[in-house]
């Protein structure tokens, strides 16, 4: 277990291998951290493919999120990508 104080929050990641990843999170990926910076309340973060999910992690620390039950996010996601099945 890791943590560091980012933006006045003390903030705890389970390294599981992927340290590296947290020690560096805000200098690897200025963009992207810069765009995760300018989100407004209210909108969502849907980070599909996370790797180890260090970026949720940091824009966790910027707003509140909602979520749909699991099994509509799955209906949506499968929804979404049945048109492409088989290509």
């Amino acid at each position: 277990m890791k943590s560091r104080k980012i933006k006045d929050q003390d903030v705890r990641y389970l390294t599981q291998g992927s340290g590296w990843r947290f020690d560096t999170l805000l200098e690897k990926e200025p963009d992207t951290i810069e765009w995760i910076d300018g989100f407004r309340l209210g909108e969502t973060l849907w980070d599909i493919g996370a790797n180890v999910g260090i970026y949720t992690i940091y824009a966790a620390l910027r707003a509140v999120f909602k979520s749909l039950p699991l099994s509509r996010i799955a209906q949506t996601i499968f929804s979404s990508a049945w048109p492409f099945a088989g290509e």
